[in-house]
């Protein structure tokens, strides 16, 4: 059994909705989720010229391999009609894996942690709300460090609808 810490994200049509239906398919084919942010409305990031996001991080407990989890991440990305059209676009559903157990992986296909999410407030906060403490694997910080640490300022609400 491994620990997988997944980063949800939407902004077309019922972002939340979305965002909980996601959880649905995760449990299913992915494994059990032992903890759930709050929901967080946020900017959008890289492409501005869009909708604003909910974002959310879950733990999950899974027997899969990463491989495996991103097949399967691609698969629900799909099912709930996600279009890989413009980078940074507009998403119905956007599943990231950002860590797996303390595994540094870097391959073409997938990247452990993810490569990105230590500069983005968006991702920083939902984690930092379900796993303070956990160490980055690469850097040997905490969530709560790097939170502190993170130069990226774009405004990150608590979503209450």
């Amino acid at each position: 059994m491994a620990v997988c810490i997944l980063h949800l994200g939407s902004n077309i049509a019922d972002r939340r909705k979305n965002i909980e239906t996601a959880y649905e398919q995760i449990e299913k084919e992915i494994g059990k989720i032992t903890k759930k942010s709050k929901l967080y409305q946020t900017a959008p990031w890289g492409n501005k010229t869009q909708d604003k996001f909910l974002n959310s991080a879950i733990l999950t407990i899974s027997t899969l391999n990463p491989f495996e989890i991103l097949q399967k991440i691609n698969s629900i990305e799909k099912t709930l009609g996600r279009r890989k059209k413009i980078k940074w676009g507009p998403r119905i559903i956007d599943i990231d894996i950002i860590f797996y157990d303390d595994l540094i992986l870097q391959s073409e296909f997938l990247n452990i942690p993810h490569p990105h999410y230590n500069d983005r407030n968006f991702v920083l906060l939902p984690l930092f709300e379900i796993i303070p403490f956990y160490k980055d694997p690469i850097s040997s910080k905490t969530i709560t460090q790097l939170t502190r640490e993170c130069t990226d300022k774009s405004k990150v609400e608590l979503y209450l609808n």
